[in-house]
């Protein structure tokens, strides 16, 4: 409400939590901070690919997805600048690391996380609400019985995030809101071909 702010809400919000820090060390100590944020991402990511790759493959996985998303020059960059992109890939890996457990008595519990996961990398960085999307239909089409209990404990992981997230500012900053998610951006493009 009294700050222009041209992200989604998350990201003042969990950079609040590390506040001590951040006053002591201001924009070092922020870079610090998403610099820990990468390197956790690079670990899920790394566990990731080890979960997702055969048997024997799985350690040539995670050092590959380390190696790539860790030692990229372009991405080390993304993972050290106090921006959104550090806390929206660690949300973005851990949900996709949650999906990997929706199966057998759990697979409720673990869709509920996703859900919540997802919906937090879509609150640090808006175009992330993408996976949001695309998890819930996979979670569809890949149903087991009548019911699908996966996909509705991801919908409502991902509702309930949603509007935690993203409430209070739509209820306190409308106007601020919507122009910082949607105008803003819109507003940068040049004219012409």
């Amino acid at each position: 409400a009294d700050y222009a702010f041209t992200q989604a809400p998350l990201l003042p919000y969990a950079y609040a939590l590390a506040d001590p820090l951040l006053r002591r060390g201001g924009v070092g100590a922020g870079g610090a901070l998403t610099a820990l944020l990468g390197l956790a991402t690079v670990a899920l990511a790394a566990r990731l690919a080890a979960r997702l790759a055969p048997g024997p493959a799985a350690p040539a996985a995670a050092a590959a997805a380390a190696l790539l998303a860790g030692v990229n020059v372009y991405q080390a960059y993304f993972f050290t600048v106090v921006k959104t992109y550090s806390l929206c890939a660690l949300l973005l890996t851990a949900g996709f690391l949650a999906l990997l457990g929706v199966r057998g008595r759990r697979a409720p519990a673990w869709a509920f996380a996703a859900g919540v996961l997802l919906a937090g990398a879509a609150a640090a960085r808006l175009s992330a609400g993408a996976a949001v999307a695309v998890a819930g239909a996979w979670l569809l089409w890949r149903r087991r019985g009548p019911v699908p209990v996966d996909a509705i404990a991801f919908a409502a992981g991902a509702a309930l995030s949603l509007a935690a997230f993203f409430g209070p500012a739509w209820l306190g900053a409308r106007e601020g809101l919507r122009f910082g998610l949607f105008e803003f951006h819109a507003g940068r493009q040049p004219g012409g071909l």
